[in-house]
């Protein structure tokens, strides 16, 4: 059985509108049962419906495409991706390192569907992800495979090669893909940031950066065109004492200039500073706002790049460590027990209630007691809330 989002049910009327038109869509729903017609026509995007019904449409839609059917399964499953990974209600493929997301593409999967497990190996170049748990047919698979494949490209990876490998299609229980990729180019189209969205999109770019050169250029580049300045300058100090020396550099100094500086701090260090040269005599208030929201990402991403955060005491130095440290910082503000951080754990990751039970040895109604004492102490109105809560934590 299990369940899925009414966003999918949008994003399927959708694609069906704009791919064949709104006679097509009218056509596909009539055919269906009239208790599925009712969730179909006026679906909640926030709410949860039958599997069965987003099955059946596909069954449909593949019905009216026929020998094109393949095609337009993975053209559906792209489009998913582009509406449900993308925008600033995504905070996920923002904020967290492409390797990090792929290691735990439940926390993507869990937006949409109530089953299903994913796996994932990563090894010089190749990636093999599999989803068990998962009771796919032709139609839902082609789906899978445009979805998984436009999924990789929005986390930041370039997809050289992919391939469903493994499936119901292929009388597998478990549904497998392999790819060949690659972190993508780190040329980037810097522009002015003017939302909060665009903000958390060049944080996880820059996030993304593991050679500090590259990353320089990035930052000056971007501080030279948010703050409108002749000239902007990055100043770097690698260990703790020791005096900054120039890194990079862009544009070229004005007479009459006025200068200005912006300090990059991560832990209580001094990682840098920019200096910059500007014509007019008071930046753009509203440009340099959010400049100084992304200061800190600036700071944590460059420490990365100099290989500095092994210097700075108690600095995570992987992603497990990183999440204990969230999971620690968790249960101190929100003054969580140890029982109540264990689930917590669990839940950020994906997991269901069910599959928590299991993996602490409780029954489902002591894990959903915890839950609602979680949800009632960390102020969250549900789940959602609440992985993004954990997420934003430092």
């Amino acid at each position: 059985m299990g369940l899925i989002k009414g966003s999918l049910l949008l994003d399927t009327k959708q694609f069906v509108n704009e791919r064949f038109g709104p006679d097509v869509w009218r056509m596909q729903v009539a055919g269906l049962r009239a208790v599925e017609r009712a969730a179909v026509l006026r679906p909640v995007s926030a709410c949860w419906y039958e599997l069965s019904v987003f099955r059946r449409l596909l069954h449909a839609v593949c019905e009216y495409s026929r020998s094109k059917s393949c095609v337009v399964m993975e053209e559906l499953g792209r489009f998913t991706a582009e509406r449900e990974m993308s925008g600033p209600r995504r905070w996920l493929p923002h904020l967290a390192r492409p390797c990090f997301v792929v290691q735990n593409l439940n926390l993507c999967w869990r937006r949409m569907f109530d089953v299903g497990q994913w796996t994932s190996q990563q090894e010089q170049g190749t990636l093999a992800l599999k989803l068990a748990g998962w009771e796919g047919d032709p139609p839902l698979c082609e789906w899978s495979t445009g979805y998984v494949r436009r999924a990789l490209a929005l986390l930041g990876w370039q997809v050289e090669h992919f391939a469903h490998t493994a499936g119901p299609a292929c009388n597998e229980t478990t549904c497998a893909f392999n790819a060949v990729v690659q972190l993508g180019s780190d040329a980037v189209r810097v522009r002015k940031l003017t939302s909060q969205a665009e903000l958390l999109h060049m944080a996880r770019l820059l996030a993304q950066y593991s050679r500090a050169e590259e990353l320089a250029r990035l930052i000056v580049e971007l501080i030279r065109v948010q703050l409108d300045c002749a000239d902007a300058q990055l100043w770097v100090r690698e260990e703790e004492g020791e005096e900054m020396r120039l890194l990079c550099t862009s544009g070229e100094w004005r007479r009459g200039s006025h200068r200005s500086c912006l300090l990059l701090e991560t832990r209580g260090l001094t990682v840098g500073r920019i200096e910059v040269r500007h014509v007019q005599a008071q930046l753009d208030e509203a440009a340099a706002h959010l400049l100084d929201d992304l200061l800190p990402f600036m700071a944590s991403s460059l420490a990365n790049a100099l290989g500095s955060r092994a210097s700075i005491p108690g600095a995570p130095r992987n992603d497990d460590e990183a999440f204990g440290q969230r999971l620690l910082s968790a249960r101190h503000l929100w003054a969580l027990t140890s029982r109540q951080a264990d689930v917590l754990s669990l839940a950020v990751q994906g997991r269901t209630n069910k599959e928590i039970a299991l993996e602490l040895g409780c029954q489902k109604s002591t894990v959903e007691l915890h839950m609602s004492h979680i949800l009632r102490k960390c102020r969250a109105d549900n789940r959602s809330m609440l992985t993004s809560s954990f997420w934003s934590l430092r």
